[in-house]
């Protein structure tokens, strides 16, 4: 089995599961700590699931995660569509926020840059053609497509944040 650019993607995917599922465990215990001052049980669970939104980074890397194991136009869909999410999630919290000295303005760019390598990656033809099947022609196609669900996330995520 060689070793292909893929799988560098994927790796980063399930790290960034694995990462997020634990700091959702730890947040959920510490506010429970501090919220409930006893021991974890169900229905504090699901109350600080509902009220904190402790695991939404999980379910966002949801899709993703699917999508490594999916050898297909459609893990492709689901993993390229998560970092056209994160491209518009980060331009936004980086907006909002505003830009206070130059490292800000180059962590901005650096991640930015980073995520866009990872796009990069997905549409090399290695990847792209070898291991999911696309062929050239549907490469655009999908290219939107996963654009458009990204940026549909996105919104939701804006509007979830507002209710």
């Amino acid at each position: 089995m060689r070793f292909k650019l893929v799988y560098i993607v994927h790796g980063l995917i399930l790290l960034l599961f694995i990462v997020s599922a634990i700091y959702g465990y730890n947040r959920l215990v510490e506010l429970n700590f501090f919220i409930y001052d006893d021991e974890l049980n169900f229905y504090n669970f699901l109350d600080l699931i509902v009220t904190h939104k402790v695991f939404r980074p999980l379910i966002i890397l949801i899709a993703p995660t699917i999508g490594v194991f999916l050898k297909n136009r459609y893990g492709w869909v689901f993993i390229t569509s998560y970092f056209y999410f994160l491209i518009c999630s980060i331009c936004s919290v980086f907006f909002e926020d505003g830009f206070s000295d130059y490292k800000d303005i180059l962590l901005f760019v650096s991640i930015v840059l980073l995520i866009t390598l990872i796009i990069i990656i997905m549409n090399i033809k290695k990847v792209s053609f070898h291991f999911y099947k696309i062929n050239k022609i549907k490469l655009l196609g999908l290219n939107l497509v996963s654009f458009v669900v990204g940026m549909c996330s996105f919104i939701l995520l804006l509007i979830s944040k507002t209710i």
